[in-house]
């Protein structure tokens, strides 16, 4: 894996600096100058959501698919950004999780960026899949495909949200501990990256509290006031549990409904975790090349991020 990492990090230095640096020093700019980012400091707040979901979902990222020279890329500068975080490694001294699956006769070779904040059992988790459809696969709703799907929404959104939460959990003067963060691959061909990690990370999962998956939060109606945040949960008991911890706000309204299909949270739950996922709902754009950069309310994903930021802080206050 290591080699592979070289071999893309000489890729990169090939790379058109203007187009490669530009988001980078957007994110990095916010990431330095904010000590703390929250409600009280939305702009700052769009600002570093913005360029994160600008890099992952530009067109040089051509559609993040499992296995593909871009995805390694976009592994590499993830595992660069925990790092820059202060988030510790989980397994061994490296935030890469690699694993392989097949997809027909094609064998793909995948990585999981997995890091904590600070030290002892892990209690929560916090997902996010960093894969999409590249050109256009068998999951793309398009009706002509060959055209690059950048899901910015799906889901560039939820890791953009997940980076900002292990910052502020990384930065809080409450000390928080045992705070596992991961950016999945191998979501869009089966949930092979969350399967992987309940299954290489078992022994941290003895005494996770919950899991909690971040997946398409980038599209917040605020229309409507308050906005609907959707929370899917895999089974009736969590949500009566979740009724309680999740208040209506003056800005957000959680709206929780049973999982409709599979997400990376439902082998958790399957292990006898508490489990949910936030999200902002489905839209028209939704496996369509149109799943652009400008679409998303990222005034709504700092909302959305501060809310769920508040909910950590209450389950892990909780444990």
């Amino acid at each position: 894996m290591r080699s592979r990492r070289n071999r893309f990090k000489s890729r990169n230095q090939a790379i058109d600096k203007s187009m490669r640096l530009a988001p980078f020093v957007l994110l990095l700019t916010v990431l330095i100058s904010n000590r703390s980012i929250g409600a009280q400091d939305t702009a700052s707040a769009e600002d570093t959501l913005r360029g994160v979901v600008a890099y992952l979902a530009s067109d040089r990222m051509q559609g993040r698919a499992a296995g593909s020279p871009e995805a390694e890329e976009v592994a590499y500068w993830l595992s660069e950004q925990f790092r820059l975080i202060g988030l510790q490694p989980v397994i061994g001294n490296t935030y890469d999780q690699a694993f392989s699956y097949w997809v027909g006769t094609q064998r793909i070779l995948a990585t999981n960026v997995v890091g904590m904040v600070g030290e002892g059992p892990v209690r929560l988790m916090v997902l996010a899949h960093y894969d999409h459809l590249r050109r256009g696969d068998i999951h793309s709703l398009e009706v002509f495909k060959d055209t690059v799907h950048n899901g910015a929404d799906d889901n560039a959104s939820g890791v953009a949200v997940l980076l900002r939460m292990a910052r502020q959990l990384r930065t809080s003067q409450k000390g928080f501990g045992g705070v596992v963060f991961a950016c999945l691959s191998g979501h869009e061909d089966g949930l092979y990256g969350s399967k992987h990690l309940a299954t290489c990370g078992a022994k941290c999962l003895d005494e996770v509290k919950w899991v909690i998956n971040l997946d398409m939060v980038g599209r917040l109606d605020d229309q409507q006031v308050p906005s609907a945040l959707i929370v899917r949960v895999p089974g009736l008991s969590i949500r009566s549990i979740l009724t309680d911890l999740l208040p209506t706000t003056d800005q957000l309204r959680p709206v929780i409904k049973p999982s409709s299909s599979p997400l990376d949270d439902q082998v958790f739950f399957e292990k006898g975790i508490q489990t949910c996922t936030f999200s902002t709902g489905l839209h028209a754009d939704y496996h369509l090349a149109s799943d652009d950069v400008d679409k998303l309310n990222y005034k709504g994903m700092g909302l959305v991020s501060e809310y769920i930021y508040q909910f950590l802080e209450r389950i892990w206050g909780e444990r």
